[in-house]
């Protein structure tokens, strides 16, 4: 009998040690854990809340499996990041499906890789402090409402792809680099970009709902398919320091009828202006390369419009 009690007590023992701290109340159980250097998770199952607090930054999850309060994400309908916190690891929250808005604290720098993928968040409020939104962030997330602080530097890629309910954001001028795809697939509609973005980086904006864009003066290139994709786009003011539109940047913005190419274009890639709907296109740099000779070459893949109904406009004997 005794050996059988002393064996219960070790199971119990191990089982504290193997798996994150229970901490039993007549009402509710709460699990508690590490989840940074100096920061702490709990969970409370009454209250089916997550809390974050201490100091410092959270750990980075190699994949969503990883975060110690995964096997919980389907009880988890609040979560709170207290004060002191300053980096939301990567992979945090990915795929937690039950909770739709938080509140980060200004002590938070950063917003780690895939941090809220695929979560039903839809309303976030940003820190005053925030720098850097990194790889993945709020992709696939329900977001619908964000406004980026003014202290934010860096938007990585695919950071707020195949977002389906956000509809319009303002990049703020504090901003000098977003990452490939960020927007790629969302339901934006309605942008204004950063002063200080010096390149629209490579299928940026593909398959949004872009209806109208302008190009800030700080940027000088338009990468490849940047905005391919965007069937509703009917409107694009370029850059009056734009130097190269790479290679389909604008491949089948079947809403655009006519586009006007600035004096300081240099060069235009391929098939950049491959639309259906483009009927009158003007180029007024004289010695605008245009790959492989605009429409007139079989190989050009339509560079400046399709043969059949788009008229170029530019100078006599000119490119």
């Amino acid at each position: 009998m005794k050996k059988q009690i002393l064996s219960v007590l070790l199971a119990v023992v191990l089982l504290f040690c193997l798996f994150p701290q229970i901490i039993l109340s007549t009402s509710a159980v709460t699990y508690t854990g590490s989840c940074g250097e100096n920061v702490t998770w709990a969970f409370d199952s009454e209250a089916e809340t997550l809390r974050i607090s201490g100091s410092g930054e959270m750990y980075n999850y190699k994949d969503y499996s990883t975060a110690p309060w995964y096997w919980a994400r389907e009880r988890i309908k609040y979560v709170v990041v207290e004060d002191g916190v300053t980096r939301i690891g990567s992979y945090a929250f990915y795929f937690m499906r039950n909770f739709d808005s938080i509140l980060l604290p200004d002590s938070v720098t950063v917003i780690g890789s895939f941090a809220f993928y695929n979560t039903c968040v839809s309303t976030v409020v940003l820190p005053e402090y925030l720098t850097s939104i990194e790889e993945g962030a709020f992709s696939k997330s329900s977001l619908k409402n964000i406004r980026l602080p003014e202290s934010l530097i860096s938007i990585g890629a695919d950071a707020f792809s195949y977002t389906a309910a956000l509809e319009s954001i303002r990049i703020p001028h504090s901003v000098t680099s977003i990452g490939t795809r960020a927007f790629m697939g969302s339901n934006l509609r309605d942008i204004m970009l950063s002063g200080s973005l010096t390149k629209i980086e490579p299928q940026l904006f593909w398959d949004s709902q872009l209806t109208s864009v302008t190009i800030p003066d700080s940027v000088s290139t338009i990468g490849y398919q940047a905005f391919r994709g965007c069937a509703n786009l009917s409107s694009v003011t370029f850059s009056n320091n734009l130097k190269t539109i790479e290679h389909q940047a604008f491949r089948d913005c079947n809403s655009l009828k006519t586009v006007v190419i600035p004096y300081s274009v240099e060069t235009i890639e391929s098939s950049a202006f491959d639309c259906g709907s483009l009927t009158a296109i003007v180029v007024l740099n004289p010695d605008c390369v245009i790959s492989t000779g605009g429409v007139i070459s079989e190989n050009s893949g339509n560079t400046l419009g399709r043969r059949e109904i788009v008229t170029i406009y530019g100078y006599e004997n000119s490119t």
